[in-house]
Order: C-alpha cells, then structure tokens, then sequence
C-alpha cells in the first residue's frame, strides 16, 4: 500500500470518529505523502505526526507496528533535556544534561516544534518524537562535555526482575507496552512484594483479565507499589485506577498523562492509529516526587526505605 493511500485512510478515521479535519490541510499533505518515495517508513511516519498534531489535540498516536525509540528517557528542566532513565544507548547516564541537538538549542528547538506539546509545562513535554529526529547531541556531565551520535532502538520489553537480599526480597516489574505483555511474564511472578513500574508505559487495549487477578492475588499478601510519571497513559492509568481501589496499593511518582479510556484502533499495513474519544483526568499518586526526580533510582530508595517498616 502507497503511502498516500494509508494517509487517506487515517484522515477517513479521524473526520468520522473525531469529526478532525480540514480541507487545505489535506490537500498539502496529500501532495508531500504522493511524491514521498517507498521505504521511507520512518519519514512517513514523522510527517503523520506532524499532520496530527495541527488538531491541536493531544494523546493521538501514529507509529510502525515496530516501536522505536532513542534508548534513553528525558525531561525537559528549563534550557536542557535531563537523562532520567537509560536502557539501550549506553553512552548516556542518569542525570546528563542535553545541551545541544544537531547544533540547536532546546529553546530553539522548542519554539520550532512547540505544537507538539500542546502547550504543556516544561517537564509534561514529550520529547521522544524531536530526538529521533536528530543525529548528534551536545551532552553536559558535570564539568565535561561529551558529543554522542544517537541510533534507533526497539521500544524495550516489559520486564520481571526479582531482588533478594538478606533482609528483604521484593520483585520490579517493569512494563512498557501493556498491549503486547506476555501472560507468562505475569505468571511468573511470586508473592513477595511488588514494585510496578508504568513510568513509560503505553498501551490502549483492554486490559487483560489474567494480569488483573494475579496482581489482585498479590495483594492480598503484599502491598504494591506503583511508580507513575506524566508519560504514563492508557491502559496504565487503568491498571492504576483499578488497582488503586485496594488499600494495599501504594503510587508515588508525577500526576499520569490523562489520556482517556475511550479509544478507536486502526491499523493500515504495518502502522496503527491510536484515537482517544474521550478526554481523561490524571492520576495524582499517593506521594508525589519532585518531577526531575521520578527516575527509577530515586523511587526506588524511596520504596526500598518504606518497604524496610513494613
């Protein structure tokens, strides 16, 4: 299928289900998707988000089947982008400060693609879509500069890490995409105490009835703890609201994104098209932590030290 004709059927789906649609608009992007030459996925898919987000509406997805990301998180604090957690791109630590990108600034870059946050405060902004666009970065770390070229990587896969120490044992489960997590990974969970970790978890699927009872079967015995940030959305924030019913579930972290709970799929070829049709409030945890400092590290001494008086 040619890229103008997937373009077509997203714009079909949008004016119908979320009457979002504008005539010149499709016309211009029309005429960029027609002359966009084949094998241009990651392309096509960074101008589909540019259509997107002249609606102005936020929490609307267009991505390739295969989810790809810079191998690293960040957030934005005032003229630099903060490392705040590391999975992939192992050139980066906690806490760098990005400086530069592709010889721009953050101010620069933010007033250049200021509709893609949709006028959200510095830390709320979202800027995975900006840095798969660059190549190099100007990194701060301490007293030294470093220049990194950046790559691609494959959003990473929902992990069970489980920690034993002498004196207390405790299981991390780390989830990144809820619509794909593996029931095994679930049920291989044991009964000691539960650390989920949403901070970047996506998702828009119903959420599965298996994962709900054996987190429910774990806490009857233990108490949960939730680690949420202000990119934790979808089906997370579900998974957040219903467990959060239970006196035995504890959240810290950042309010969650608000995304909806109401959503249409479409799937064209090998993209997908996530459309919220309701607006949703976020989750505000039980202990809120400084934004800069819900990264993995930090939330989990904080829990370690409470889970040490339980």
């Amino acid at each position: 299928m040619q890229y103008y004709q997937i373009f077509q059927q997203v714009v079909a789906t949008l004016k119908e289900k979320a009457q979002l649609f504008d005539q010149q608009l499709y016309n211009d992007y029309l005429q960029i998707f027609k002359h966009l030459p084949p094998q241009n996925d990651f392309t096509f898919t960074h101008i589909m988000m540019e259509y997107i987000s002249d609606f102005n509406i936020p929490g609307i997805y267009f991505y390739q089947k295969q989810k790809y990301y810079p191998g690293f998180f960040v957030q934005r604090s005032n003229d630099v982008l903060v490392v705040t957690d590391v999975i992939d791109d192992l050139q980066f630590v906690i806490g760098d400060e990005i400086t530069l990108m592709s010889h721009d600034s953050i101010l620069e870059l933010s007033e250049r693609y200021k509709k893609h946050f949709y006028e959200k405060h510095n830390e709320y902004q979202d800027w995975s879509f900006i840095l798969q666009k660059q190549k190099e970065v100007k990194v701060k770390r301490g007293d030294t500069c470093y220049s990194f070229e950046l790559g691609q990587y494959l959003y990473p896969q929902s992990q069970l890490r489980k920690v034993e120490r002498e004196t207390l044992n405790y299981q991390v489960f780390t989830i990144y995409n809820l619509d794909e997590l593996d029931f095994d990974q679930v049920a291989d969970m044991s009964l000691q105490p539960l650390i989920l970790d949403l901070r970047h978890a996506f998702g828009t699927k119903a959420i599965s009835t298996q994962l709900l009872s054996k987190v429910h079967e774990i806490i009857k015995q233990h108490t949960i703890f939730i680690i949420q940030s202000q990119f934790t959305c979808g089906t997370a924030e579900k998974l957040i609201e219903v467990l959060n019913k239970s006196d035995q579930v504890v959240t810290l972290g950042q309010p969650s994104f608000g995304m909806g709970t109401e959503f249409v799929h479409l799937t064209v070829d090998h993209f997908h098209l996530e459309l919220p049709l309701n607006e949703g409030e976020p989750i505000v945890p039980d202990i809120e932590l400084n934004a800069l400092y819900t990264n993995k590290d930090n939330c989990m001494l904080e829990i370690i030290n409470r889970l040490k008086t339980i």
